[in-house]
């Protein structure tokens, strides 16, 4: 999927809604069982920064599970 950026730099054709936007962050919760913390944060990492599809700046995480197998 191509995104067009409009005249501020946010995407013209993504999700801006901060509410419901996944800000690019995935997590499988099968898929993390048995991984070591660095395996979880390597495979799915959490956003730390500004989110390039809705302009949301901060932490997030996929769910709770996330977070605590991540060990953030």
């Amino acid at each position: 999927m191509s995104i067009i950026l409009d005249a501020s730099g946010r995407p013209a054709n993504g999700p801006l809604d901060q509410e419901t936007c996944t800000h690019g962050v995935t997590f499988d919760e099968e898929a993390s069982k048995g991984m070591s913390v660095n395996e979880v944060r390597a495979r799915f990492p959490r956003l730390h920064g500004s989110c390039t599809l809705c302009g949301f700046s901060g932490i997030y995480y996929a769910s709770y599970t996330h977070y605590l197998r991540g060990d953030w």
